[in-house]
């Protein structure tokens, strides 16, 4: 792969220099991003993201009853701890800065990964190559739309490029000589997807990825199913470290490890006994499967809840399929072996693992988000496929700054929620309760109030009675039958918790449970955070009421 000729005149003091504060400056720079973009106040962060460890800390679990919307009071607490543990303790703003500038270091990562694996070239030429690529890949409209928020996608990636370039750094290394030092390489690569995986399932994608990438090694094929087990041993085990103790936790709860995940399978009493995974992002058949990827862009509700535009994915699969239209065709004529070059092992393992975690994101979830580290690497592979299609010199160099740029000016988006910045990440001010001890709180809607349990006394309980999803018909869970037996043996103050918007289907979920909202009883549940939103949190209390057939 050849460049502009100036590129070969470069001092080596200044490709040194530009490193240099591009390493320094990516993570600064998102940090100061993440501030500018004001503070995180995302769905999930308001449903579960801060509870959940608060209620790990605390033994809630079964004093409350999904007080985050099921499934996702379920998860991991180890996950978000750090947020909990900041949040109260570390001025907002600096929150923010923080996790952007966390976000920021999967630009040094990539970096390394694009100088492993691109085609051969002087050394300047492949270092501003890799920084360039590097740069583009973090300005994808999945990363950008979760800087700085607590969605954690774009922070787990940082393990699973590091996985990934442990493979691709020195495939040489892992294809010959004694297999036990290649096989501690992949176990160590395997494990740092697996301690991801055990904090967040979502990640398991990049493990099959990594099992692509291992099978593709230019070894024997003993060698490659060797490499292969090791790096599945691996992941077992970071997943096991990071995520066993919660499996163990469901468990012993409620007969299902992965509760209420492939309930279908474990038949868990609390839950309903269905896979409960979100469908809404899967395919519908074998030509939407085949399509979607090249229609997302049109169309963002295929893959997000919010508008997101990039055409890197798309671009990077229509290339995918005419490079192995491309390696048809030279197989039929006998010239397959003219494709090789010396570092056609790297180019292999990075194009495999992209394969791998592509068909198994759109497959097992469907998500956007889910593929961001597929979307900040799709830079490097869209030029590694360009080459492979018989792109070279100024053509590739050529092609490739051309599609950079359009994917750079073609990107659109959306933000997950924020609110401007204030001293405390939320500011919820309880109101003052007679009987702390012996007061439930109900929850009768389904926009997220578990953020603000923390901040109510420990013994106040909450339970859910509204049905997830809402328009649910079949007959009551384990854990919903636990809820509504709660509501009807409690005998002291009861209180409901809701959404002004969600006035009327609280007022449906309160009769169901023989309760009604006293008149003139309700008051905006203080948050200071959300000031300034019209669509506050109501506190109000309850009678009880005949119930309803």
């Amino acid at each position: 792969m050849r460049y502009p000729r100036p590129l070969d005149d470069l001092p080596p003091r200044r490709v040194r220099t530009a490193k240099l504060c591009f390493m320094l400056g990516m993570p600064l720079g998102f940090g100061i991003l993440s501030v500018l973009l004001r503070q995180d106040y995302n769905w999930d962060l308001l449903n579960y993201h801060y509870y959940n460890s608060f209620a790990w800390l605390n033994g809630r679990y079964g004093h409350d009853i999904d007080a985050a919307v099921t499934p996702n009071g379920h998860f991991n607490p180890l996950l978000h701890l750090p947020w909990y543990l900041a949040i109260g303790a570390v001025p907002p703003k600096l929150i923010g800065f923080a996790i952007g500038a966390v976000q920021g270091l999967n630009a040094v990562l990539l970096f390394a990964i694009a100088r492993a694996v691109l085609p051969a070239a002087s050394a300047a030429q492949r270092e501003l190559a890799a920084l360039a690529l590097a740069f583009v890949g973090m300005l994808g409209a999945g990363n950008l739309s979760e800087i700085g928020t607590s969605f954690a996608d774009n922070i787990l990636s940082l393990p699973v490029l590091g996985g990934l370039l442990l493979l691709v750094a020195e495939p040489e290394r892992l294809a010959h000589g004694r297999i036990g030092p290649p096989l501690a390489i992949a176990a160590g690569a395997g494990m740092l997807v697996g301690l991801v995986a055990g904090l967040k399932p979502t990640m398991w994608l990049y493990g099959v990825g990594m099992g692509f990438a291992c099978l593709s090694l230019p070894a024997t094929p003993g060698r490659r199913i060797a490499i292969a087990a090791g790096m599945s041993a691996g992941a077992l085990a970071g997943a096991a470290t990071s995520g066993g103790f919660w499996m163990v936790e469901l468990w012993h709860r409620y007969a299902n490890p992965m509760f209420p995940f492939f309930n279908n399978w474990f038949r868990s009493p609390w839950a309903a006994p269905l896979s409960n995974n979100n469908l809404t992002y899967l395919p519908k058949g074998f030509f939407d499967a085949l399509t979607r990827p090249l229609r997302f862009p049109f169309n963002h509700r295929l893959g997000s809840e919010i508008r997101l535009v990039d055409w890197r994915l798309p671009l990077l699969y229509a290339l995918g399929w005419a490079g192995i239209a491309a390696a048809v065709l030279a197989a039929a004529r006998g010239r397959l072996g003219a494709m090789a070059r010396a570092d056609v092992g790297r180019s292999a393992m990075m194009l495999a693992w992209l394969a791998g975690s592509f068909a198994a994101w759109l497959v097992m979830f469907g998500i956007y988000r889910y593929a961001v580290a597929i979307e900040m690497l799709a830079p490097i592979g869209i030029v590694l496929l360009l080459d492979r299609l018989g792109l070279g010199g100024r053509r590739l160099a050529g092609s490739a700054a051309a599609a950079m740029l359009v994917l750079v000016a073609t990107t659109r988006v959306a933000g997950w929620g924020h609110v401007p910045w204030s001293a405390h990440h939320f500011g919820v001010e309880p109101p003052a309760l007679a009987d702390p001890a012996r007061t439930l709180v109900v929850l009768p809607a389904t926009e997220p109030a578990g953020f603000v349990v923390p901040f109510f006394p420990r013994p106040v309980r909450f339970v859910r009675v509204s049905r997830w999803p809402p328009v649910w018909t079949d007959p009551p869970t384990g854990m919903e039958r636990l809820a509504f037996d709660i509501v009807a043996r409690h005998d002291g103050p009861i209180y409901a918790l809701f959404r002004s918007s969600e006035h009327y289907a609280a007022m449906e979920a309160l009769e169901r449970r023989g309760l009604a909202l006293r008149r003139g009883a309700c008051e905006r549940l203080v948050v200071r955070a959300e000031m300034h939103k019209r669509d506050g949190l109501l506190f109000c209390a309850l009678d009880r009421i005949a119930k309803a057939n």
